[in-house]
């Protein structure tokens, strides 16, 4: 994003040696999703005149558009967020207007708003609002490499440079932030790529996620930079102390891991910290089994599935997994006695006709992968943004329990017919754009024509 950059221009180069150089006693732990909540509901803030039906509307995070110019929708949400409490930040970076862009950053209690606001090119005279609830973390207050200096830091995003080897700082992190509470997990059903020259490192805690992206920067004479970002969690499970080979999905939500805890020790933790998050533990569930299934019920009718296996079962012999509400009604449905579609009626999309965004140079299209790779200079959001719009006006519809829309990685999927498309995205936030891989099932290959 603009904001980013002009902060990064502004924030100068701050030097620190030493792991816990920025790391004060003082500073708060991460909050709870609950907690969070408490400072502030989005969901309850006005909406611009005319305002579209929003996009994205949780506790956390508001997406939408409404007919507007940038500034006067910035002064709009100055003022209400000002009533509350809410103070724009005198960091450099904390308020840019322009015509055609805003970025703000509300501070109030140690929690942190940030609101981006652009002209929707689809409809002229119409703004996208996006407004963010970041927590109460400060990424510039994580551990800091030995003899590092600080390309860019703000309480979203900070970037360190050090001249220390990839693999000996990525174990460093690892260490400090286990030291201070954070869970190390992988993403599930994924099998990561051992390189020497990056490691993609996530952590949870509490409402938070936090990933460090350890690497060789060749800008930087090919020393090492690490680069943390902080998001607010979509789903908040919390984790036995012993747990190991955590696996974790926020949006899912899934979590899977290894416990030594007994059945009895088991369902007694979780009962208690599930209904701490507002989940309704069954009185029917039990515990004696050293195989066991329990179950918690939540506000919206969704249910936590919560299973113990034997411990010689593969990978994980813990795991807990959402079915949602509206799973819950679909399968409840009455089944259909009408013939089944013509299988063969499947529409094929060729690769070559899944659009590009605007300033994309030349896609690579890998027949044999079976993926379709560009980079572009837009951040992550608006790419997200950019296929929603496109694909969704033309009949796809998008698996929103997939999509991921954070500062530096996003996906999403989206099907039609007999064809799924998905999207994974990466920006390293060193100024080499987002790069993005297209996929999917149904998708042909023909190659190009003379």
């Amino acid at each position: 994003m603009r904001y980013w950059w002009q902060a990064f221009c502004l924030s100068g180069i701050l030097a620190t040696s030493g792991w816990v150089g920025l790391l004060q006693a003082a500073d708060p732990p991460p909050a709870s999703l609950t907690e969070v909540v408490k400072v502030i509901d989005l969901r309850k803030l006005p909406l611009l005149k005319d305002a579209d039906k929003p996009a994205e509307s949780a506790a956390t995070v508001i997406r939408y558009a409404a007919p507007s110019k940038v500034a006067p929708a910035f002064d709009f949400y100055e003022a209400a967020l000002g009533k509350l409490g809410w103070k724009v930040s005198t960091e450099p970076g904390g308020k840019l207007v322009t015509d055609d862009y805003a970025q703000g950053m509300f501070l109030k209690q140690g929690y942190q708003l940030s609101l981006s606001l652009f002209p929707d090119a689809s409809k002229p005279g119409t703004v996208s609002v996006t407004l963010l609830n970041l927590g109460n973390i400060d990424t510039r207050k994580l551990p800091a490499p030995p003899k590092s200096k600080v390309l860019y830091g703000s309480p979203a995003s900070t970037i360190h440079v050090t001249p220390a080897k990839v693999a000996e700082v990525a174990e460093q992190v690892r260490k400090e932030l286990k030291t201070r509470g954070w869970r190390q997990y992988v993403p599930p059903f994924t099998a990561l790529a051992d390189n020497p020259d990056q490691v993609q490192l996530t952590f949870f805690q509490k409402g938070f996620n936090l990933s460090a992206y350890v690497a060789v920067a060749p800008a930087q004479g090919g020393q090492t930079t690490v680069q943390y970002a902080t998001t607010l969690l979509v789903h908040e499970l919390p984790a036995p102390d012993d747990a190991e080979k955590l696996e974790f999905d926020t949006n899912r939500p899934y979590l899977a891991c290894k416990t030594d805890l007994k059945p009895a020790e088991l369902a007694g933790f979780y009962k208690m910290a599930l209904t701490e998050l507002g989940w309704k533990w069954r009185d029917a569930n039990k515990s004696e089994d050293a195989k066991a299934t329990w179950f918690c019920d939540g506000s919206d009718k969704s249910v936590l599935i919560i299973e113990l296996k034997p411990k010689d079962a593969p990978q994980s012999d813990f795991k807990i997994e959402l079915i949602s509400a509206e799973r819950i009604a679909e399968m409840s449905k009455p089944k259909s006695t009408k013939p089944a579609a013509d299988s063969k009626s499947k529409a094929v999309l060729a690769a070559r006709k899944v659009p590009l965004p605007k300033g994309v140079g030349e896609a690579e299209y890998d027949a044999d992968a079976k993926e379709v790779r560009f980079s572009s200079r837009q951040p992550v959001k608006a790419l997200i943004e950019f296929y929603r719009k496109e694909l969704t006006g033309q009949g796809w519809k998008e698996d929103k329990d997939f999509t991921v829309a954070e500062e530096n990685v996003g996906s999403m999927s989206l099907k039609k017919g007999g064809v799924e498309i998905e999207f994974e995205m990466l920006n390293l936030g060193l100024g080499g754009g987002t790069d993005v891989t297209v996929s999917g099932n149904g998708l042909s290959w023909e190659p190009a024509k003379e």
